[in-house]
Parts: structure tokens; sequence; C-alpha cells
């Protein structure tokens, strides 16, 4: 049997633990790349900017101001038309403005349809210097929507949102109510946490990614402390029933995957449809298919007319 001093027992205890220290730096650096890179995700990508007026043929492009109920101020072009048309607002991903959605506001222009482009909070040219992936946004889509009544009363709102502009308008839902005549929600994701998920798994090689995400989900709470209310799935199911809902997604999609677009369907109900363009990516559905992505917006907006039409038809009052 091998005796130790109690003198050698002391000593080895009192050793400096260089393991201990590295362990503590190793954790320190996960913690703090992962902050930074939160800290990054939910913040204004770039300082305030004026947005040029675009050019959509014979139309008159006017520059107007929204303000949401809790103090923002949005940047936003409305387009309005003769008629009975029903009026689109139209809402981009994270990162873009409303010049991302010219393309969108020109389709819905030829037919015969009203447009409002809107600027989300911390982008572009509104204000706001926080981003948490569209819950807050929530309040700009109510604002938008209060807008387009005023201007054009009496016609059919459709909201048609990419990314986080369609999940702005999925956790407004619910606020909006029957206010709302038709939802087209694209490369919409299923709840941030999948989200998150998709994106780490995207760019990281495997392990890399498993690291990468668990630190983000533990330094989440200070900077999206909604993170377990950013479930779409669930909020879509606010969504009144006979409202004329369009998810859209990418085949080839790896930030919004097909799954999660059969997900938002099913939880809408049988009075939504699914379209799954193929070869289109993330926020790619109208440059992938022009045709198919023309007829299937368009088809919604006239069905939203229709139930504008019965709901009216029901209660003569109107809204």
């Amino acid at each position: 049997m091998v005796r130790v001093s109690a003198a050698a027992h002391t000593s080895f205890w009192r050793r400096p633990r260089w393991w201990l220290g590295l362990t503590v730096l190793v954790v320190a650096a996960w913690l703090l790349s992962a902050t930074v890179v939160a800290y990054g995700l939910t913040r204004r990508g770039a300082p305030v900017g004026q947005q040029a007026l675009p050019r959509m043929a014979e139309h008159v492009v006017q520059d107007v101001r929204l303000t949401t109920s809790d103090g923002e101020q949005l940047g936003a072009w409305f387009v309005d038309v003769p008629g009975d048309g029903a009026s689109v607002l139209l809402l981009h991903g994270k990162g873009g403005s409303r010049a991302q959605c010219v393309a969108h506001g020109r389709l819905a222009l030829e037919a015969g349809h009203a447009v409002l482009l809107v600027t989300l909070r911390a982008h572009g040219d509104s204000s706001g210097e926080t981003s948490d992936f569209g819950w807050s946004a929530r309040h700009d889509v109510v604002a938008a929507v209060e807008f387009l009544e005023s201007r054009r009363p009496g016609r059919a709102v459709v909201v048609r949102g990419t990314s986080m502009g369609a999940a702005a308008a999925a956790f407004a839902a619910e606020e909006l109510g029957t206010r709302v005549h038709g939802y087209s929600l694209e490369c919409m994701y299923a709840d941030l946490r999948t989200a998150v998920r998709n994106r780490t798994s995207r760019y990281l090689p495997p392990v890399l990614d498993d690291i990468a995400y668990a630190g983000l989900v533990v330094v989440s709470p200070l900077f999206v402390p909604e993170l377990d209310r950013l479930d779409t799935v669930r909020a879509v199911q606010s969504i009144p029933a006979g409202v004329p809902v369009l998810v859209m997604g990418g085949v080839q999609d790896r930030l919004t995957r097909p799954a999660e677009c059969r997900a938002v369907a099913e939880a809408v109900g049988p009075h939504a449809r699914l379209v799954m363009v193929p070869g289109a990516g993330h926020e790619g559905l109208y440059a992938a298919a022009h045709a198919l992505y023309r007829t299937e917006l368009l088809a919604l907006v006239q069905r939203a007319r229709e139930h504008y039409a019965h709901l009216t038809a029901e209660t003569p009052a109107g809204r």
C-alpha cells in the first residue's frame, strides 16, 4: 500500500489549477461571443437614412410617416388607386426596408389595388434601435392597418409579409381580428428557437453549431425577453376563421424549412393555402417563380375581397 504524506497531500491541493482557469476562460469567451452576436442581431444594422421615392409607373407615390401606439415613427410609401380594389400592406424581412417590396407593390398596382409599403422599426428611415424579430413590430402592423382604414375606408385589407415581416403580421393578428381580410405569410419562421437553430446549422460546421446555439439561448433573456412568445405557429391561430391565408415558402430554403411552412398552414386550419416554390431559397419566392407568385398573391387578394364583401353583407355598418 502506497502512503501519501500529509505534506504531499496538502501540496497537491495548493498547486495552481491551470485547467480550472482555462475552463473559466473558455466559458467566458463562449458567453462573450454569444453576447456580441445576440447584440448585433437585435440592434439596428445601419444609421437612420432617407429612402428615395421609387418609380411606380404613372402612379403617384406619397411619402408618409406612421406613428405606432408605443411611439415609434415609421417611414412608408402609399400609392392610392381609384375604385374598390383592396388595400395591400407590404412588409419586408430582417435587415431590409420597404425598398425590397417595390416589385410586389407594382404587381398589386397593376391589378388595381392600392399599396402601403412600410419600413419596420429599427430599419431604414424608421425610428427605433432594437429589433426583436417581429414581436414589437406587431405595433407597426397595427399602425399601418389603421392608416389604410382611415385613407381607404370600405375596402378589404390584405397584409403580405416575408420572414420577420410575416412574423410581425402573425403577432398582430390577435389585436387586428376581423380588420384584416387576408394574409400572405412568406418564409416565416415557426418559432424563434427553431429559427436560430436553422441559422447556426446553416452557417457553422457540426459541433460548433451546437455550441453557438447553446450560447445564444443562454444569453437570449438579455436581448429577447419574450423568446418563448415568439411562436408564429401559435400566433396564427388567432386569425379568425374564414380569413384566407396564403402560406408560401421555398423548397430550397434552409432558414425557414418547408416543415415550418407546413406547420404554420396546419395551425391556421382549412382556410390556409400552402404553396412551396421549387428552387426558391429564403425570401426569394418572387425571383424564383414570377408567374406562380403573381397568380397566388392576386388570387389571395381576390379571396380577401370576397371575404370582406361577405362580412359587410352580414353587417351593413361595415367593420
